[in-house]
């Protein structure tokens, strides 16, 4: 969250680190305890929607929560709260960064609950309702990771983001500091993201949040194997979004061919290239294969295409777009819909050339 964009200094413009959150989760839920309600009545009510809002990720109706037990890093779990005395809120919380071994800590914090190796002792698994929190903004793919890493009979992970997190938490009205300040926090980081939407050709694409938004849209808009991701490297890194890939059979084995948007947002020297790719599983890419990949998507994309420098490796870059993907209407503004139509004949090139190799 930028303060300069706040009306007033924000406790979370400082208070970034995800244990924060896991402390602003724990908070929350302590206040859905029923002897509370008397001591700051908006605040329990606020709690009260938000518990609902966690259990109805699972479509489990309302229970009237009367007592809230909240356990914070046992057995590493970032938040287990107890119900009542019997139902369980297993919660991972995330802010930024994908974790990589996600799958696998989920896996074993669910385990942990169902072997009663936590301190509430022996769970019985139709109780447990496992969430994970995810603030900051993410692909599709990590959705679709989250959900699967258990079993999810009887139920397995959800995923509650920034968008479900405010709509639990918007409609109060009291003036408690921290929950205002932790809604706001949560709402600049929504309206930065969604800002994509009145970029205009003269200040856009300066800041990462935003294409990320727009990536958010594209994976929608472009469906199928859509998605995106950070992509770090010695010069600072870039935020890439690949879709449309086709197996390429090479007579030393397979590969596989994709589009790929990299973008490094900036003020002033910021690149959005879209770029024609391929990729081996192992060893390097042969030559005199990507040179013929090469050929092959310049003569089909004509003058809509430039040729790449090769630079051996697993993935290689051979082709670039050579005119402005992105469009923006008369006035200077996005316009969402020809963009689109854009990288969809990018995508017309690229399976018409794949074509010659099958």
């Amino acid at each position: 969250m930028d303060e300069r964009k706040c009306k007033r200094p924000n406790l979370f413009c400082y208070a970034t680190e995800e244990r924060s959150q896991d402390a602003m989760v724990c908070w929350l839920l302590s206040w859905a305890d029923r002897k509370y309600k008397a001591v700051d009545p908006a605040l329990h009510a606020c709690a009260a929607r938000f518990v609902e809002a966690l259990l109805g990720k699972h479509g489990k109706a309302a229970i009237g929560v009367d007592t809230v037990e909240v356990r914070q890093q046992d057995c590493k779990i970032d938040v287990l709260a107890r119900l009542n005395g019997q139902h369980i809120l297993l919660i991972e919380d995330k802010t930024g960064a994908s974790d990589g071994d996600a799958k696998d800590k989920l896996r074993r914090y669910y385990d942990c609950v169902c072997d009663g190796k936590t301190g509430f002792g022996q769970v019985a698994r139709n109780d447990i309702y496992p969430i994970y929190v995810k603030t900051g903004n993410h692909p599709r793919t990590e959705r679709q990771k989250v959900e699967k890493a258990v079993d999810p009979s009887p139920r397995g992970y959800k995923v509650f983001d920034r968008r479900d997190f405010l709509d639990a938490i918007e409609g109060y009205r009291g003036a408690n500091a921290i929950l205002v300040d932790y809604r706001d926090h949560l709402q600049c980081w929504e309206n930065d993201t969604e800002s994509y939407r009145n970029w205009h050709d003269s200040d856009a694409r300066r800041s990462w949040r935003p294409w990320e938004g727009f990536y958010r849209y594209l994976e929608d808009a472009l469906g199928g194997d859509a998605e995106w991701r950070y992509v770090p490297n010695p010069k600072g890194g870039f935020l890439c979004f690949s879709w449309g890939r086709s197996k390429l059979r090479l007579p030393g084995g397979d590969a596989k061919v994709y589009l790929q948007l990299e973008v490094v947002p900036s003020a002033k020297d910021g690149k959005h290239d879209l770029c024609f790719k391929i990729r081996v599983e192992d060893g390097k890419v042969p030559l005199d294969s990507a040179r013929e990949w090469r050929e092959e998507i310049c003569k089909v994309g004509n003058e809509s295409v430039l040729p790449r420098k090769l630079r051996p490796g697993r993935t290689m870059t051979v082709a670039g777009w050579k005119n402005e993907w992105l469009s923006f209407d008369e006035n200077g503004k996005i316009d969402l819909d020809r963009t689109v139509e854009n990288l969809r004949k990018a995508e017309s090139v690229l399976r018409e050339a794949v074509k010659t190799f099958t």
